[in-house]
């Protein structure tokens, strides 16, 4: 009995970033996060106290976030950021079991798991703003934003970026330079203190967030190729841009 292979199907292959690195990249940004914080950190030099648990006395978690801000900061940063290879890696897998032909409702649970992960991490964040300076806390998420615009446009400008790859959408890299160049001008701004920071902030914020949008409803039109890891850069993006109008509008404890 012989067996015949279609030529045509047998060299589909999916285009999706390699998972393997997507996960090492993750593993190696989260737990690179607890070092800053942990005992993970004592071959790096990081010393006690670590950070408190939620059953600790207030007294003691309101005193390490006081005596310990950049641990904390760079803690906050490192696993936000973790959650970018993590999300891209989640719609990659759900895109390529469906590619694969599955339906089952299996898949998609993960990506709203996924999804919860990442709005949980945004709400800890949030609730951090309440005990560190809403002004570096801004920062740092202006700058992640600002990197992540920056990836995206030279993805969209064709060139890969390791395992990371979009179709060449020339519009695209223009918006997201645009973008990015705001925000970083807006991190600047908050980093020097200038009198207008936060007015500064605010406007280059809802640059992106026009942009961001304009490229959601471009996609949305069917004027570009649509990919699943370019829906998470915008998931990524929108996140950030909430997080830095939250602490706009509502983190002002030690500002």
């Amino acid at each position: 009995m012989s067996t015949q292979t279609n030529p045509v199907t047998s060299t589909l292959r999916h285009g999706s970033p390699h998972l393997g690195a997507l996960a090492i990249v993750y593993t190696v940004l989260f737990n690179a996060g607890l070092c800053a914080v942990s005992a993970f950190g004592i071959p790096f030099g990081v010393k006690p106290p670590w950070y408190p648990g939620p059953w600790e006395p207030a007294a003691v978690i309101v005193s390490y976030f006081q005596t310990h801000p950049t641990a904390v900061l760079i803690c906050m940063f490192l696993q936000f950021g973790a959650l970018i290879p993590l999300g891209i890696y989640t719609a990659s897998v759900v895109s390529r079991l469906h590619f694969l032909g599955a339906r089952a409702a299996g898949p998609y649970v993960a990506l709203f798991g996924e999804f919860m992960t990442a709005e949980d991490a945004h709400a800890r964040s949030i609730i951090m703003i309440r005990r560190i300076t809403r002004q570096r806390l801004l920062e740092v998420v202006m700058i992640l934003n600002a990197v992540v615009f920056f990836a995206a446009a030279i993805e969209h400008a064709g060139v890969a970026i390791g395992p990371f790859r979009e179709p060449t959408i020339i519009p695209a890299t223009i918006v997201e330079i645009i973008c990015g160049v705001a925000l970083a001008w807006g991190a600047a701004a908050v980093m020097l203190r200038s009198g207008s920071r936060w007015r500064v902030a605010l406007i280059t914020n809802l640059v992106a967030l026009a942009g961001v949008s304009l490229g959601i409803a471009a996609l949305a039109a069917g004027r570009g190729p649509r990919t699943a890891s370019n829906d998470v850069h915008h998931g990524i993006m929108l996140t950030l841009i909430i997080t830095s109008l939250a602490i706009l509008f509502f983190g002002r404890k030690g500002d």
